[in-house]
């Protein structure tokens, strides 16, 4: 009698088990296209490696770098997330570097050392391949619960309400090419947060900036540009950028920007880290300019389809 009960009861559970795959694959073809609003969209996409200049970093790098300000055509993309900090680009970068494909890389250094930032949403990772070296640097319980089907099945039917809101309205941000960049007016308690305006003075780790180096040192197609973003009244520190930029001196294919100091008036903010619509603008016409005038002196080279837009 019992193993007829068991029987039954892995029957009931097998069978209950393929009507939802079927279910949920039908409804993953019909309905879950990859769409931009998607939180999962910018590592999917990542890892189509389809883009000449990709820029990698935070929500500051996702709310700073103006896509289409910079550079001429599609084959540009913003890949900053929120919450990432200086956690995952090393990641993205090892894994762009092994692709075979020349690229422009952009990269928002955060302030605080390499250990800064976090996985921060599970939701970002759903659709990256497992042999990648960010599906391999993420929690084991993170990786156990992607591979779980029902979990990526069910977060992204909350996704898909999530993502058809946003379309439906979106009127409380500038949303092209990845970049995300609040234009609702700032809150001005964000300015009095002083601890967010001033850069760490922590060194990294050695072994951290060793891993880093032993990824570039493979690199011999690939031109990474790190860039260190202004912030509203920081006090200039920059010991990590510097140890950073003297820790890869002589790495080849590697080249520095530093805007400490710049767009130092408050209405170019929406907190001590992000800039408004008005400051990306103006930080992405600086940038553009650097850029060009790095590669028209040599001293950075480009894809050959990567074009900027001119100067206005």
């Amino acid at each position: 009698m019992m193993r007829k009960f068991l029987i039954y009861v892995l029957f009931i559970a097998g069978s209950s088990w393929a009507l939802s795959s079927v279910i949920a694959w039908s409804f993953e073809t019909l309905f879950l296209a990859k769409t931009e609003s998607q939180v999962n969209y910018k590592l999917s996409r990542f890892y189509d490696f389809n883009d000449d200049v990709l820029f990698l970093g935070s929500s500051r790098a996702e709310q700073s770098f103006m896509v289409d300000t910079i550079f001429k055509g599609d084959h540009a993309y913003n890949y900053g997330l929120v919450g990432t900090g200086n956690w995952l680009w090393p990641k993205l970068l090892e894994d762009a570097v092994a692709n075979d494909k020349p690229e422009l890389i952009l990269i928002n250094v955060d302030p605080d050392s390499l250990d800064h930032g976090t996985e921060w949403n599970m939701s970002y990772y759903l659709d990256v391949p497992h042999h990648s070296t960010v599906f391999s640097a993420l929690k084991f319980t993170t990786r156990r619960r992607i591979r779980f089907f029902p979990f990526k099945y069910f977060g992204q039917y909350i996704e898909l309400f999530r993502t058809g809101i946003k379309q439906w309205k979106n009127s409380t941000s500038y949303d092209n090419k990845g970049t995300n960049i609040s234009i609702k007016p700032p809150n001005p308690a964000s300015f009095f947060n002083q601890d967010m305006a001033k850069d760490s003075v922590l060194l990294c780790k050695e072994d951290d900036l060793q891993i880093l180096s032993e990824i570039l040192l493979k690199n011999n197609q690939d031109m990474v540009v790190f860039i260190k973003l202004p912030s509203y009244q920081e006090k200039g520190y920059k010991i990590f950028f510097n140890q950073l930029e003297h820790r890869l001196e002589g790495v080849a294919f590697t080249y520095f920007l530093d805007y400490t100091g710049e767009l130092s008036n408050k209405s170019n903010w929406n907190d001590h880290l992000h800039l408004n619509l008005d400051g990306a603008t103006k930080f992405s016409k600086m940038l553009r300019r650097d850029l060009q005038l790095a590669a028209d002196s040599n001293l950075i080279h480009i894809p050959s389809s990567v074009q900027f837009h001119s100067f206005n």
